[in-house]
């Protein structure tokens, strides 16, 4: 964890201690401070890309060509988006699992076969929808999450006519 920044980038120069010394303070107290700054972000930055560290993207798989079975008017849990109906469909690709979101503009979640631990079936037993509870390996980008998600679930509402 020390010296990451020394590690990713080898090329650069990086200043361990500074000293000064000069009449007027003023000018060396707003570099200081701006080297403080630069610092904090530097710090930031580094605890970002190692929570992030273990999450897969979960776009740019190329699933979408392959389509073997698709569900239509689907919604899935946890809920990504804040106030918005996480309708969409879900398919099943040769490569892996996919849910895009219905009305456009919020993308797709892709999820490959390998990162799948085990996905379950519970019908509609006693109850009025079929979810699909899908456990993966590796935690996945999800939405807002800093830590992303394990599992997610997708369910349809059947009714029995």
């Amino acid at each position: 964890e020390s010296y990451l920044a020394f590690r990713n980038n080898r090329q650069k120069i990086f200043v361990r201690e500074l000293t000064y010394k000069g009449a007027n303070t003023t000018t060396f107290d707003s570099v200081r401070n701006a080297l403080i700054v630069g610092q904090e972000k530097i710090k930031e930055a580094d605890k970002k890309r190692l929570a992030e560290k273990g999450l897969i993207a979960s776009t740019g798989l190329g699933l979408r060509s392959t389509v073997t079975a698709k569900l239509p008017n689907v919604f899935i849990r946890p809920i990504m988006y804040a106030k918005m109906a996480n309708r969409g469909t879900f398919e099943a690709t040769a490569k892996g699992f996919r849910f895009e979101f219905s009305g456009g503009g919020l993308g797709a979640v892709e999820v490959p076969y390998d990162n799948v631990a085990y996905c379950i079936c519970q019908p509609a037993r006693g109850d009025v929808q079929v979810v699909f509870h899908v456990v993966l390996h590796n935690p996945i980008q999800w939405g807002k999450e800093k830590n992303g998600v394990k599992e997610f679930q997708v369910a349809a509402v059947v009714l029995e006519a």
